[in-house]
């Protein structure tokens, strides 16, 4: 057994005795699984149906990237003229 086996092992023992840290009741193991588990997958499949709906062909996105690509130029030029 390495160390944090061991460790553990101790900390179970001195304050449980049952041998076991902690016992979690039923109710905080159903909360524990849908905190991971159906939230997050609620959440996948809402951004899904937004993604879906959104609809951006390729035509769309070079013209998003292009605009992006001239906001980012003229806030760098406005930056250069704050330094000078």
């Amino acid at each position: 057994m390495n160390s944090s086996g061991w460790i553990r092992s101790y900390m179970a023992k001195r304050y449980s005795g049952e041998g076991f840290l902690f016992v979690q009741p039923e109710s905080a193991l159903t909360a524990i699984r849908v905190i991971l588990a159906v939230i997050p997958a609620i959440a996948f499949i809402i951004a899904i149906l937004f993604t879906w709906k959104l609809d951006v062909t390729k035509e769309r996105f070079d013209t998003i990237v292009h605009e992006l690509e001239k906001r980012n130029k003229l806030r760098d030029n406005e930056e250069q003229h704050k330094i000078n």
